[in-house]
């Protein structure tokens, strides 16, 4: 089983999208996210990501903090400008790239992952 820390103060993390609601289109948050829904489309973030179990995320997105996954990432192009941990049970598709990556035994790893440069 997956543990990560994360300070949501530090991380900057102030929006929410709860369980059960979908958001779909260009999504900016000045802040970072804790995903428990559905969010399709361009997603660009100002602080980390925090996908829980219950969490798709669906398109292009741009991330400037940390991404911590724990449930569904398929993505055509995500450019995370920290740390990308994939948990135990998170499935991660398409074409990312990161600062750096933390992956843990049983994830679904299915993307090409890159580091910035």
């Amino acid at each position: 089983m997956s543990t990560f820390e994360i300070d949501f103060q530090e991380q900057n993390i102030r929006a929410r999208v709860p369980a059960g609601s979908e958001l779909t289109g260009s999504i900016a948050y000045s802040t970072g996210l804790l995903l428990e829904g559905k969010v399709s489309g361009n997603l660009q973030l100002n602080g980390s990501l925090v996908l829980l179990q219950s969490g798709h995320l669906d398109g292009m997105v741009e991330i400037h903090g940390d991404a911590y996954v724990l449930g569904q990432m398929s993505v055509e192009k995500a450019l995370i400008h920290g740390v990308l941990h994939i948990g135990t049970g998170a499935a991660v598709s398409g074409f990312v790239q990161a600062r750096d990556f933390q992956l843990h035994a049983g994830a679904d790893v299915s993307a090409s992952l890159n580091r910035l440069t």
